[in-house]
């Protein structure tokens, strides 16, 4: 979302155990486990699939772009790319010019490292990148809601304006050199944004577009671009998921873009960012019902990607604020995961910045290669094992107050990801298609962190209290 450090202050509503959906099973139980402990009974369906996993990943480099320093280290990339798991890496796109935060000469090693990193471990790492501001020269001033081309915007590249109507000739070429540029550095880039959260005027870099005008650059730009490089996918708007899957959805762009039938076509992805404002995380409590309608209002057959969010503190299950209101922490972020996978059905996922040098905030989930956190674990249950190519299963399950799951099926293995939300444990009664004899179980908990606890077959496994637990079929 923003280029610079976010002050989160969080929402009061936020709770942390709340994404049923309405839709529970009678429970399950099996004779064969003791009577303390409780037992979910989990059906899979592997002949039911849904989206196409596409990758999961973050943005930006060792350090953020506006540091001086630390930016890219081999043992990073080596960490993000082998252990991680990371399949999709996001980049800003800057214009150069004196006072930006970064350029290409910055960005290039990072390019340059993780393609070769992933090259040789066999990764197809996605290159994606969004622009927050096109260059000063192609934007004008906004006065009365109105744009005046022609009319220089005062502040450059920062506190928003507008993209001038009479420079999308001038701005889809600037979008070609960005891709010729991870060309030659040897990155095939895979997709491109062009605007990062149209709607705010930002003192960072930033540009608005209302809704209409989005469309129009749509139609005028995108078709350029496409004349060039027809192999490039455009995601967009890249707004935020609370309004564009909220009650006053009518106003904002996925709206406005599936209005325009040539706007319908030229744009290839849907990309929302999981912000409710811009800055509070989305409470995970309104997911379910933001991610359903959005998918079942504006889905049509284009795959949705989550390309932003943060907000999150590294205690597994979060704290209390000064008002007493819940801070969501690394656990609150496993379900936020599952509720873009489950309900949004999403094909990529990808939190904001990656790494800082300073420390893990709520913004990064790791310290460079010195330290991972919780969010850390967390993503790496996740998107280390979820690979792209893999499609979600069908899966129906007792309890969906208190227990998550998710299944995805790839070159005919099942992977499966559980959380428990409960303060006790749960066993496992499994039945359908695709249901794996011998698994590997990889395991984050208040104090064990995305280790894997061996192979077992499936009728061993338990699941720790308040855990986040992904099956490996073998």
């Amino acid at each position: 979302m923003n280029n610079i450090v976010k002050f989160s202050v969080l929402c009061s509503f936020l709770l942390p155990l709340t994404l049923a959906d309405c839709n529970k099973d009678k429970s399950g139980t099996n004779p064969e486990f003791s009577d303390h402990v409780d037992t979910v009974s989990i059906t899979l369906d592997t002949l039911q699939t849904y989206q196409t996993i596409d990758g999961f990943g973050f943005f930006g480099g060792q350090n953020v772009w506006w540091g001086d320093h630390d930016l890219y280290s081999p043992e990073w990339a080596d960490k993000v790319i082998n252990d991680l798991g990371i399949t999709i890496w996001r980049n800003e796109y800057y214009s150069e010019e004196t006072g930006n935060d970064a350029n290409w000469e910055k960005q290039l090693p990072v390019v340059r490292g993780l393609t070769e990193t992933a090259h040789n471990a066999g990764v197809p790492l996605k290159m994606i990148f969004s622009v927050w501001s096109p260059p000063s020269s192609l934007k004008c001033k906004i006065e009365n809601d109105q744009r005046v081309s022609g009319t220089p915007h005062p502040d450059g590249l920062k506190n928003g304006g507008a993209l001038d109507p009479a420079k999308y000739k001038e701005f889809a070429q600037w979008l070609i050199e960005g891709i010729q540029k991870y060309k030659d550095a040897g990155a095939d880039l895979y997709a491109i944004s062009f605007q990062n959260e149209p709607l705010f005027t930002e003192p960072y870099n930033s540009c608005v577009y209302r809704p209409a005008w989005y469309v129009e650059a749509i139609d005028s730009v995108i078709p350029l671009v496409k004349a060039v490089y027809p192999r490039i996918w455009f995601f967009g708007a890249e707004n935020m998921l609370g309004m564009e899957g909220g009650k006053d959805r009518q106003w904002f762009y996925s709206k406005a873009i599936s209005e325009d039938p040539q706007a319908m076509k030229y744009l290839d992805i849907w990309a929302v960012h999981g912000y409710k404002d811009g800055l509070i995380p989305t409470a995970t409590s309104m997911h379910a019902d933001l991610w359903k309608t959005f998918r079942n209002d504006f889905g049509n057959g284009k795959p949705i990607w989550m390309t932003e969010t943060s907000g999150y503190n590294d205690l597994w299950l979060g704290k209390k604020g000064t008002n007493g209101d819940h801070l969501p922490g690394a656990f609150d972020l496993a379900m936020t995961i599952h509720a873009s996978l489950y309900y949004g059905h999403v094909s990529a996922w990808l939190w904001w910045q990656g790494s800082e040098m300073d420390g893990i905030t709520d913004e990064s989930m790791m310290q460079g290669t010195m330290k991972t956190g919780k969010k850390y674990a967390v993503c790496k249950q996740y998107f280390r094992y979820i690979r792209p190519g893999s499609r979600m299963i069908e899966t129906e399950y007792s309890d969906q107050d208190s227990l998550l799951v998710s299944g995805f099926v790839r070159r005919g293995k099942v992977t499966l990801i559980l959380l428990n939300l409960t303060e006790k444990e749960r066993n496992l009664s499994l039945s359908g298609t695709g249901v794996p004899d011998r698994v590997e179980m990889i395991m984050s908990t208040l104090s064990i962190y995305a280790e894997s606890q061996g192979v077992f077959d499936i009728k061993e496994i338990i699941l720790p209290p308040q855990s986040v637990v992904t099956l490996v079929a073998q």
